[in-house]
């Protein structure tokens, strides 16, 4: 069994969310060699991601020298990559299924280590782990064959800072189903705590609507680092020996060359006022619309730098050609220019709402669709302000009143 599904399911009416995980690697911690100790004592890892895992307790006929079963606890480990990383553990359980065996008087393990399923970690399991239980009734003949354990949250939230989760079970004769959906899983029910936009990373940042993410790169060179400690602190640069460009003449100097510094952070979408927005802005917002207003005006009413940010317009200077007035004197030429004074506003009406009742709904479609079969235009009705009513308006509309 070497797969990891994930299952994500909402649960509205308590505000959470479960996921279920499915253990990315499994082996048995088993006993093996000759003797009473290949029989009896914990000493190798084997099994890994079999179809079925099983527990049992060693017995050992010592009038005939033989082993009929070895020792041997299943550990599967879990990993919480497609858990969100603002998620809350409430509560955690163990699942699994369990073939025609009885799990009677049943032992439990977890611990937190990370890496590969190891001797080492199955000693630790066995030992307690970090929590572990025992004398549990999982199953009996005819009760049914499903596993569950509740486990502790906040041993369980231990695994979760680590990034891993190991468990292993024991019974004196079981095994459990390891592959498929019935394979042993953990099913963790949790709330998402909000964050700040401020407190996100890019990826938090582009999944939050009301945040944004902003690229802010900074470029540094190496060479401008004067000593070794600052030099070295950076771990894109190192302290060198330097060629001095004569004969014998070396010195240190910090070697690496550039180097790139990630400013970036995420931060809270504002939400602008009409009268706040540029022309782009403006457009991308139903409930502003962008009024033009354009005046000419004489570039000789300007001075200095209005005159020379005004396109058309030149700062000169003009000097007497007879010679009579010294020196020159400056002016503003170049005719006329164009003085942009266009703005944004909010929209006097509501573009969809048909029947000007300042929402839009089913009735608002009911009245363009008659619009639209009778040719007929109307500008309120005209929802993306295109000048023609047509079934993009309609799905525009559709959109709005489901979101």
């Amino acid at each position: 069994m070497n797969y990891l599904i994930i299952i994500l399911i909402s649960f509205s009416y308590i505000s959470a969310e479960s996921i279920t995980i499915y253990a990315t690697q499994s082996a048995s911690y088993r006993a093996s060699g000759s003797g009473l100790s290949g029989c009896c004592t914990l000493n190798s890892i084997g099994y890994t991601n079999s179809n079925t895992l099983s527990a049992s307790s060693c017995i050992w006929w010592s009038q005939y020298g033989q082993c009929e079963r070895r020792t041997s606890y299943p550990i599967w480990s879990f990993n919480f990559i497609e858990l969100p990383s603002n998620a809350i553990p409430v509560s955690a359980q163990f699942k699994a299924e369990a073939t025609y065996d009885e799990w009677n008087d049943s032992y439990m393990a977890i611990s937190s280590q990370i890496g590969e399923i190891s001797t080492q970690m199955g000693s630790y399991l066995v030992s307690g782990g970090d929590w572990s239980i025992d004398g549990q009734v999982w199953t009996w003949w005819n009760t049914g064959l499903s596993i569950n354990q509740v486990l502790p949250v906040s041993e369980v939230g231990l695994g979760i800072e680590s990034g891993q989760l190991n468990i292993a079970v024991h019974e004196y004769l079981g095994t459990i189903i390891n592959s498929g959906l019935n394979a042993p899983r953990l099913v963790i029910e949790y709330e998402l705590l909000e964050y700040e936009c401020s407190e996100m990373n890019e990826f938090e940042c582009s999944d939050g609507g009301d945040c944004e993410w902003v690229e802010d790169i900074e470029y540094g060179d190496c060479s401008n680092y004067s000593n070794g400690s600052t030099c070295d602190a950076n771990e894109n640069c190192y302290w060198d020996l330097c060629y001095g460009g004569s004969y014998g003449s070396w010195s240190h100097c910090c070697r690496g060359g550039t180097y790139q510094i990630d400013n970036s952070y995420c931060m809270e979408i504002e939400d602008l006022e009409c009268s706040e927005m540029n022309q782009l802005q403006c457009f991308q917002d139903s409930s502003c619309e962008w009024i033009s207003d354009i005046e000419i005006a004489s570039c000789g009413s300007l001075t200095g730098s209005d005159c020379e940010l005004a396109l058309g317009c030149d700062w000169e200077c003009w000097s007497d050609p007879t010679g009579y007035i010294p020196g020159c004197t400056y002016s503003c030429t170049g005719g006329t220019y164009e003085l942009n004074n266009s703005y944004c506003q909010e929209v006097s009406f509501l573009p969809g709402d048909a029947n000007g009742d300042g929402s839009l709904n089913i009735s608002d479609i009911v009245l363009i669709v008659d619009l639209i079969l009778s040719s007929d235009y109307d500008q309120n009705s005209d929802i993306n302000q295109d000048g023609m009513l047509n079934i993009s308006d309609i799905i525009e509309i559709i959109n709005n009143i489901l979101t």
